[in-house]
C-alpha cells in the first residue's frame, strides 16, 4: 500500500496549521506531509524545527536542499564541498524529525550547453554517489529525482541516462519519479515504471501542459494527462511499485484549497485499494 503525502510546497511550505488540518481531516487513509530543507534559510529552518512536536505522529518526508547547492559541481571545488555539507545537515534534520524518506535532485542548473553535458553528468553522478554512500551509512531512505525541463535546456539526465544511474548507486537508494517532469520531457512513463519497479520508492504527483513545469493538480482538466489517464497510471504504480510513496506536489496559488487537496487525497486513497 502506498503512503499518501501532501507536499508543503502547495502553501509556500510554512502554513503548518493548514497542513495539519488536512492530515487530520482525511479519514479514508493515513496521510502525511512532505517538508522542505533550505540550508540557506536559517529562519525558515528554525521555525520548522518548532513544529517537531506537532508533527510527531504525522508520516513525514523531506525535499532535500537544491536551490542553494549544485550536484553537478566540480570535484574538489568549494561548490562541491558546500553541496556535501548541505546534505550532511539535511540528514541531521531528517533524523531529528524521524522522517520516512528524503529526495535529492540530480542537478539544479538550467541552460546547460550540449557540449558540457557529459562532463557535468559525470560530476553529478560522483556527487550523488557520495550522498548515497552517506545515506546508506546513516540508514537514511534516500531517493533520487528526475529533474530538468527540456524547454529550458535543463535536462542533464535523459530517460535512459536516468535509468542507468541506478546501476551505479547502492541498492538501498531509491528512485523518485516526478510524473510532471516526465510529462514535460516526453518520457515513456509506463516503460520507466516497469524498468525500475520496486526500485521506485516515491512519486511526485502533479500535472502540466506538456511544456511548462507548472505543478498543476493531477486531475485538473486541460492538462497533458486527462484524469482518466492519470488514474490508469496510478493503477500501474500499484502493480510496479506498490509500496512507493504517493506525494502530491502542487504549486501554491489561488486554486489551492482544503477542499481541492482533500478531494485529491481521497481519490488517491480509493485508488490505493484497487
Amino acid at each position: 500500500m502506498h503512503q499518501i503525502i501532501n507536499a508543503a510546497y502547495c502553501i509556500h511550505y510554512d502554513d503548518y496549521d493548514f497542513l495539519l488540518d488536512v492530515v487530520r481531516s482525511v479519514r479514508e487513509a493515513s496521510t502525511g506531509v512532505e517538508l522542505a530543507i533550505y540550508t540557506d534559510k536559517p529562519d525558515f529552518m528554525a521555525k520548522q524545527a518548532l513544529q517537531k512536536a506537532r508533527l510527531a505522529d504525522v508520516p513525514l518526508t523531506f525535499h532535500g536542499p537544491f536551490v542553494d547547492c549544485e550536484a553537478a559541481s566540480g570535484p574538489d571545488s568549494e561548490e562541491r564541498r558546500h553541496f556535501l555539507d548541505c546534505w550532511r545537515r539535511a540528514f541531521d534534520v531528517y533524523q531529528e524529525f524521524g522522517a520516512r524518506s528524503i529526495v535529492l535532485h540530480t542537478h539544479h542548473m538550467q541552460n546547460i550547453p550540449e557540449a558540457d553535458k557529459d562532463t557535468l553528468r559525470g560530476y553529478a553522478t560522483e556527487a550523488i554517489q557520495a550522498v548515497a554512500n552517506m545515506a546508506v551509512e546513516r540508514k537514511i531512505n534516500l531517493t533520487v529525482e528526475n529533474v530538468g525541463v527540456r524547454t529550458k535546456s535543463g535536462v542533464l539526465f535523459d530517460q535512459d541516462q536516468y535509468l542507468a544511474l541506478f546501476e551505479q548507486l547502492p541498492a538501498e537508494v531509491g528512485s523518485l519519479i516526478d510524473i510532471g517532469h516526465a510529462f514535460i520531457n516526453h518520457w515513456d512513463v509506463p516503460h520507466v515504471l516497469r524498468t525500475l519497479g520496486t526500485r521506485i520508492h516515491s512519486f511526485h504527483l502533479h500535472n502540466n501542459n506538456g511544456s511548462a513545469d507548472s505543478h498543476r493538480p493531477m486531475f485538473e482538466p486541460g492538462n497533458y494527462y486527462t484524469a482518466e489517464e492519470m488514474c490508469e497510471l496510478l493503477l500501474l504504480t500499484n502493480r510496479t511499485a506498490p509500496n512507493a510513496e504517493w506525494i502530491l506536489e502542487y504549486a501554491p496559488g489561488e486554486h489551492i484549497s482544503k477542499e481541492l487537496i482533500m478531494g485529491d487525497l481521497r481519490t488517491l486513497a480509493a485508488l490505493n485499494c484497487k
